[in-house]
């Protein structure tokens, strides 16, 4: 058939041989299918009759082919099967000297092969399969090494032939659908492929080294059955009125020689026959296709409240099957609630999606939420006002349940949240001192005289402007709700107190969009003469000691006081150019 690229060494012209061990005379018609620029076509080349109990031998000059032996030829005999056996050699102007492909029985059950391969010292593996039906086909092939696996499903139009080159995949790093490659350092193992259907495809294992002036062709046939199923479920609750993709359904296929229904693993395969059922059709029904090929998965429509078990089926033409048993609840769904948490002892509307909902509907959301104001505003619709218990034994995720009609829909999550932390932010001061701004080179802070705007009666000194933002138990923001804030210092240092707080320490925020704010102050003991205007210098002088202490406090919500782990640190000092500064730090326990 001229060159080739796998057996270099020039043109070659195929002969065909064909014994025939009946007593009748055989008739043979030899087709021939090339694969030319990707397409396979069907061509009659010659006819041969091949005498009761003799042989007969065709040369079969000026034929051309795929040079990647991308061709086929079918021999059709009148005889009944395995009366004529029949061979292709392949004959070489130079080197080797022959290559034979000794023919496979077309009504051989065989629909899978497991054929040895190695690429050591300068061999050529190539897997050659051929799809024999007028419908395109799937071959899975696992070309293994070890534990190295190498899976692809291939694609093959009817007649058509492929040459998968193991050498190829190894050299070029050609990955597999799985993304995995073969490392380059294996040198031999196994090839196996497979079809769904008998009759389906055949396929052989082509080695040749020109070097050696050898080739050589392995047509290990098996059968491919099916030995179990892999379950994929999508899944197992809908609503009336909706229907989904109810899951995949897999058959695991092994390969075995005598078509029993155990053997080796070689992987998952859809391209079988498969069957679904439903135990209770008005509850859930199939909505398209629920048997044929390929229908590994099915869409199942919600008729009305109830239960249903679905079956599915899948099974191969040996008579081997599997399958699986899933029920199916039609219920009332939630799929989302929105806003998604709130704060203890806050009432606040939310509103539920879902499907299934009903006039009547009850929504349930634990003991630890009161549920109001519940109205079904359509299918998919619920509104209703959620009032947490104010404690933080209410706190964490509660379940929401809807039910209509005596069904009860999934659980879906609430968040209550409880105050538990601070965040801190410093902004700049933003008071006077007697009408004038004072800054203090590098701090943030201000100083404060008697009278007008002072934050405590007969003391002057220094502060600092502080604000806090809440959040709950796991460092959320809080967002909805009234809050207040209280405070007190501790951990003073040194003594007497020079760390007093001002008048009016309590400060109520609403959420979202507030914060808490509070004016600190750091004194020292004994109240000196009032600072004249922008006098920062008789400031620096006066403000010489490290003082601090820490600041601890609670959250209000709804009268209750809720502790909280954040300490507040704020501490006193001055720089080597004797200019004071306010250093605060925040920590949570």
């Amino acid at each position: 058939m001229g060159n080739a690229t796998l057996l270099p060494g020039g043109d070659y012209v195929p002969e065909l041989s064909a014994a025939n061990f009946s007593s009748s005379p055989a008739h043979l018609i030899l087709q021939y299918f090339p694969a030319m620029g990707g397409t396979p076509e069907v061509k009659t080349i010659t006819t041969l009759i091949v005498p009761a109990g003799g042989t007969a031998n065709a040369e079969l000059k000026g034929l051309h082919g795929d040079p990647d032996l991308q061709n086929t030829f079918e021999v059709v005999s009148d005889l009944p099967p395995g009366e004529v056996v029949d061979n292709i050699y392949s004959r070489s102007e130079t080197g080797i000297r022959w290559v034979e492909l000794p023919g496979k029985d077309k009504d051989n059950a065989h629909n899978a092969g497991n054929h040895p391969w190695t690429v050591a010292d300068g061999t050529d593996s190539t897997l050659l399969l051929f799809n024999e039906t007028t419908t395109a086909e799937i071959f899975p092939v696992l070309v293994s090494s070890g534990k190295s696996v190498w899976s692809r499903k291939y694609s093959l139009a009817p007649l058509e032939t492929k040459a998968v080159n193991i050498n190829e995949l190894i050299e070029n790093r050609v990955k597999d659908d799985n993304g995995n490659v073969l490392p380059k350092s294996v040198q031999r193992g196994e090839a196996n492929w497979y079809v769904a259907r008998q009759f389906g495809g055949t396929g052989r294992l082509l080695q040749s080294n020109p070097a050696q002036y050898a080739a050589r062709s392995f047509s290990c046939g098996e059968h491919g059955v099916i030995s179990g199923a892999d379950w994929y479920p999508n899944i197992v609750s809908e609503a009336p009125g909706q229907t989904n993709a109810f899951g995949e359904l897999d058959a695991q296929v092994s390969l075995t020689e005598d078509s029993n229904c155990n053997g080796d693993y070689v992987g998952d395969s859809n391209d079988y026959e498969y069957g679904w059922t439903s135990s209770n059709t008005s509850v859930a029904a199939f909505s398209g296709a629920s048997s044929g090929p390929d229908v590994d998965d099915v869409n199942v429509e919600g008729m009305s409240f109830g239960n249903a078990t679905i079956s599915g089926e899948v099974w191969d033409e040996y008579g081997c099957e599997s399958g699986i048993d899933q029920d199916e609840d039609v219920q009332p769904q939630i799929t989302g609630i929105s806003p998604a948490q709130g704060l203890v002892g806050t009432g606040i509307s939310v509103t539920i999606s879902g499907a299934g909902f009903a006039s009547g509907a009850t929504v349930n959301a634990g003991s630890n939420i009161s549920v109001s104001n519940v109205s079904v505003v359509s299918s998919t619709e619920i509104t209703a006002t959620f009032t947490p218990s104010n404690s933080t034994s209410a706190g964490g995720n509660q379940g929401v349940i809807v039910t209509v009609s005596g069904h009860a829909s999934n659980s879906q999550n609430f968040f209550v949240q409880y105050p538990k932390h601070l965040v801190y932010t410093n902004e700049a001061g933003k008071t006077t001192n007697n009408g004038h701004s004072t800054t203090v080179s590098g701090t943030d802070i201000n100083i404060v005289a008697i009278s007008g705007d002072t934050v405590a009666t007969g003391v002057c000194g220094a502060y600092q402007w502080l604000t806090y933002t809440p959040t709950d138990q796991n460092g959320n923001s809080i967002d909805n709700g009234t809050l207040i804030f209280t405070e007190s210092f501790s951990n003073f240092s040194p003594s007497p107190d020079p760390f007093q707080e001002p008048t009016g320490n309590s400060t109520s925020t609403s959420l979202p969009g507030g914060y808490l704010g509070d004016t600190q102050a750091l004194w020292w003991p004994t109240p000196p003469t009032c600072l004249p205007a922008n006098d920062s210098d008789s400031f620096n002088q006066q403000f010489t000691a490290n003082v601090g202490g820490t600041l601890s406090g609670g959250i209000i919500s709804g009268g209750v006081n809720y502790s909280l782990t954040t300490v507040v640190t704020i501490a006193r000092s001055t720089n080597s150019s004797g200019v004071p500064s306010f250093t605060v730090s925040i920590t949570t326990p």
